[in-house]
């Protein structure tokens, strides 16, 4: 199995991955995951002052280089803030979808207008549950650690009832 090469990832995705023991899935998936500024503020430091669980495993991935942080200019900011006002997004999916864009990668979010704005833009797009597809694909996870995943990741971020009919449909189209 070959890991693409990098992507750009939202604040859902790491919360929501941590929140279920997957983020290793990110490393073994790409070389390298790229955070806007307001994605590691959100996550990193906000999660530090408030006590989340889980903040020592993203600040590991950090410290080994696999998760990037990566510091917006002002001409991105400008830009991140017309999509914010203009889509209804928050400064993270926002910050994430102009660095995914600059840098021509595909982002990875989780938010209905974030996605909207990706695809209008043309910049790949997928979620966090598509990820977990895409490991099982893959073979970094079975798929009795894909379900329980998927279980899990229904606890802590809605899935329609038709995406999670389609992501149990296709992986058990799959062999492994």
């Amino acid at each position: 199995m070959e890991r693409a090469g990098s992507a750009v990832v939202d604040s859902s995705v790491l919360i929501c991955l941590v929140k279920i023991g997957r983020l290793v899935i990110l490393k073994e998936l790409f070389q390298v995951v790229l955070i806007a500024e307001s994605v590691y503020e959100e996550v990193v430091v906000q999660g530090k002052l408030s006590g989340k669980k889980g903040i020592s495993t993203i600040e590991k991935a950090i410290k080994d280089s696999w998760i990037q942080p990566v510091t917006t200019d002002s001409r991105q900011k400008h830009e991140a803030g017309k999509y914010r006002d203009k889509w209804g997004i928050g400064q993270g999916e926002a910050e994430s979808i102009a660095l995914a864009g600059r840098l021509s990668l595909p982002v990875i979010l989780d938010d209905r207008n974030a996605r909207h704005l990706a695809a209008i833009m043309e910049i790949p797009y997928s979620g966090t549950a598509a990820l977990l597809l895409k490991a099982l694909q893959q073979g970094i996870i079975d798929k009795r650690a894909y379900f329980a995943s998927l279980r899990d990741l229904g606890q802590v971020l809605w899935l329609s009832p038709d995406v999670m009919a389609e992501l149990i449909r296709l992986a058990e189209e799959i062999e492994k």
